[in-house]
């Protein structure tokens, strides 16, 4: 878990519309896609950890960058804007953005577990 906090405390604003996707290559030369994380710190340290798990049977890690935003991203965001309209906006407009912002927040949230994982996107 500290390694996914550090990750998100290291999001940058030119990192934002991007995720990054972990690739493995197996002996037979097929490229599977294995994880979709949001931060290149996480990127890096997965294809590590995979490449010593994985280097004994010939196998090959890496990791692209590819455009897209990454549900964590959108919580990470999302979570300043809920908390903050719904202390400082008056009643009516607070309740507009508190609906909006945490429908956004819970939808990324609650979606693309099987996408983050390397698989078809599941929302």
């Amino acid at each position: 878990m500290d390694m996914y906090l550090r990750a998100i405390c290291a999001l940058s604003l030119r990192d934002l519309p991007y995720h990054y996707a972990i690739w493995v290559r197996s002996r037979s030369g097929r490229a599977h896609l294995r994880w979709r994380v949001n931060t290149r710190h996480l990127a890096d340290r997965l294809v590590q950890d995979m490449h010593a798990e994985l280097a004994p049977s010939g196998m090959h890690v890496w990791a692209i960058r590819t455009r897209g935003v990454h549900p964590w991203t959108v919580q990470v965001l999302g979570l300043p804007v809920l908390l903050g309209a719904s202390v400082i906006v008056p009643l009516v407009p607070r309740l507009i953005i508190v609906a909006l912002v945490g429908a956004i927040v819970l939808g990324a949230g609650c979606g693309g577990r099987r996408w983050m994982r390397g698989g078809r996107d599941d929302r």
